[in-house]
């Protein structure tokens, strides 16, 4: 949160992209931004998708991740063990959990037939089950069989062999 990279973000948060003269901040932003300039995965086919498109960034970066991502830093990272945060933060887990596997028991992706912005940012820390100790073909088919889906993706690459210096040490 220096100085400087508050110029680039008053938020103080990452992700920031610099694009050109451009800088984009916010994941969802910068999904839906990369989208229209690389021409793919975009959401705007419609207005009716493109507001749906927009109903599940926001639950997923308010609720799905939100909770998935707390949960995984505290376990994985924070090395809290189970406590009662990790106890509420699993149920709430859960809970957006349920709502994903009801959306995906009929469909093939989430808001329309073929992978979106929505897609990739959903999915997003779903890649490592072990650490958010879910077992996904058991528990959660539906969404077992979507990221099934999205890994067979053209270009698909595991998010930990994208960052350097993975495998974190223990």
């Amino acid at each position: 949160r220096t100085p400087e990279f508050l110029a680039k973000n008053a938020m103080g948060e990452v992700p920031v992209l610099h694009h050109g003269d451009r800088t984009v901040t916010q994941s969802a932003v910068i999904l839906e931004y990369l989208s229209h300039e690389l021409d793919a995965f975009r959401v705007d086919l419609d207005e009716d998708t493109r507001r749906e498109a927009m109903r599940w960034l926001f639950w997923d970066n308010h609720k799905l991740t939100n909770y998935t991502a707390t949960l995984r830093f505290l376990l994985m990272f924070a090395k809290t063990g189970q406590t009662p945060v990790t106890e509420f933060m699993t149920a709430r887990r859960d809970t957006t959990f349920k709502v994903l596997e009801r959306h995906l028991m009929d469909r093939t992706w989430i808001v329309s037939d073929r992978p979106t912005i929505v897609d990739l940012s959903c999915s997003g820390y779903l890649f490592w089950p072990n650490e958010l100790g879910v077992d996904f073909p058991t528990d959660w088919p539906a969404i077992n069989a979507w990221l099934e889906r999205i890994k067979n993706l053209d270009g698909w690459t595991h998010p930990y062999d994208l960052m350097p210096g993975h495998p974190i040490p223990s």
